[in-house]
């Protein structure tokens, strides 16, 4: 996106009802490079004292990025695109410099989560938030603050709860309206957290739900990168169990499939639910193996569905023994229990390690009332060594997490992100797009033995496609 001003103007008579409407949305900001630009924390300390309804006399420039986008119209009216340097959740920001907060976007600004944008403006006190009035603001673009180098993978993954196409069909019943509503939020969350592939879980059990996902991606960004994973799944409305799926989209113009889309189980409706997909990076060519799943949710029998957990870790255990096309696995997908419950417990010691517990010993994905984290990233041995973060990023969890609002949610779970360094030490600063004839020098050779893969490193030690160090 190119660099483009608007002014707006904010009317300084608004009075405090008409607000009462307006939901506001986190943004998670940077140092500017200007050296008269401030922080927001700054800007904050320079006007601590403002009295109510009091305009400072000084313009301030601070700069961040976009993460949410208000739903809320813009008032033809009053011609006012505004920004709120602050409010009482300010601690929602995950960015120590503070959050800035956007409402009454102009509809002929191309304004989208992940954009940076730089507002110059004075600071008015309305009754305690403060907000940048009669001023400007550039849209610098969608500059990425994550280093995208050639080994750098994102992937994000989500349970959509019962996302549906066919919108008056079983427990996805709901209107077009509510449909389109939920995915934009879905396609907004998408272009904020800009990941390479997105593994999503709760999905109609029909090509059409992630090809209108992609679709609706692609209608805002330049050409067609997103794509649906094809799985040949196509089921008519038979039950609820049997009408959901997990599936993938991928950005075509950074990563490639390898393979077809696999089943995780055998077992009815967890064939669907349970999906395993190989990838490969175009910058280096490097693969991993993305297993999304979702096991059997706690219910009302004896032992509240846990037999079937267990049952379902056993198939995916076996199911992932079995693939040959990478040694590098990522197990995603809402499981339905925590860390210490026993079907977790029996993946991690096949050599899988939680990710998201290990960056943030807090994590939760969903909010039962106090903050549960039953959505998981496990890495296997050589899969953890490039893993390089993973967080919820929170807008979903309303019920538990401050600063997230019910009009903001689509879904009772958050999405979760892994930042990945796809890549082993020094084949990154290669030249990018090769295969790396060294690579068996650093990270081992692969070789199939009795239909397994084996992964022997250079000191002579093997281990199976799981990780596991063969004795």
């Amino acid at each position: 996106m190119s660099k483009k001003s608007i002014t707006f103007v904010a009317d300084l008579q608004l009075n405090t009802m008409k607000r009462i409407h307006t939901f506001l949305f986190s943004i998670l900001f940077t140092l500017s490079l200007s050296a008269q630009s401030m922080t927001v924390a700054e800007v904050l300390a320079a006007v601590d004292g403002l009295g109510s309804g009091a305009t400072t006399d000084e313009t301030y420039t601070f700069t961040g990025y976009v993460t949410n986008i208000t739903e809320n119209a813009f008032h033809d009216s009053w011609n006012n695109m505004s920004f709120w340097v602050s409010d009482a959740n300010n601690a929602a920001s995950s960015n120590a410099e503070g959050a800035i907060l956007a409402y009454h976007i102009r509809p002929d600004v191309e304004l989208a989560e992940g954009n940076r944008v730089e507002v110059t403006a004075k600071v008015k006190n309305w009754n305690g938030t403060l907000e940048a009035v009669s001023g400007t603001a550039t849209f610098l673009g969608n500059d990425d603050p994550v280093d995208r180098g050639p080994g750098a993978l994102r992937v994000c993954a989500q349970n959509l709860e019962n996302y549906y196409y066919n919108y008056n069909t079983g427990r996805g019943n709901y209107t077009e309206e509510q449909r389109t509503a939920k995915t934009r939020k879905i396609v907004n969350m998408m272009l904020t957290v800009d990941a390479d592939i997105y593994a999503f879980c709760e999905l109609e059990a029909q090509p059409i739900i992630l090809e209108q996902l992609a679709d609706s991606a692609n209608a805002q960004v330049e050409g067609t990168p997103y794509q649906a994973v094809y799985d040949g799944i196509d089921v008519a409305w038979d039950s609820y169990d049997n009408n959901l799926k997990s599936g993938f989209i991928y950005r075509t113009d950074r990563v490639a499939t390898v393979g077809s889309n696999q089943a995780g189980s055998t077992a009815f409706y967890y064939k669907n639910t349970m999906r395993i997909q190989a990838f490969k990076l175009l910058s280096n060519n490097e693969k991993l193996v993305v297993s999304m799943n979702h096991f059997k949710a706690k219910d009302s029998s004896e032992d509240a569905g846990e037999s079937k957990r267990i049952s379902n870790a056993n198939s995916l255990i076996n199911a992932l023994n079995k693939v040959t096309t990478d040694p590098d696995i990522l197990i995603l997908g809402d499981l339905n229990c925590e860390y210490e419950e026993t079907p977790i417990q029996m993946i991690v010691n096949e050599g899988f390690e939680e990710q998201l517990l290990r960056f943030n010993t807090g994590a939760y994905s969903h909010c039962y009332g106090g903050g549960e984290l039953i959505d998981h990233v496990l890495a296997n041995s050589t899969m953890r060594e490039q893993v390089k973060n993973a967080y919820v990023k929170h807008i979903c969890t309303y019920k538990c997490t401050t600063g997230v609002t019910q009009d903001m949610s689509y879904s009772d779970h958050d999405p979760y992100v892994v930042e990945i360094n796809l890549c082993s030490t020094g084949d990154c600063e290669e030249e990018t797009g090769v295969e790396d004839v060294r690579r068996s020098d650093i990270r081992g050779t692969k070789m199939l033995r009795e239909g397994q893969l084996i992964l022997r490193m250079p000191d002579g030690t093997e281990y199976n496609i799981l990780g596991i160090k063969i004795q």
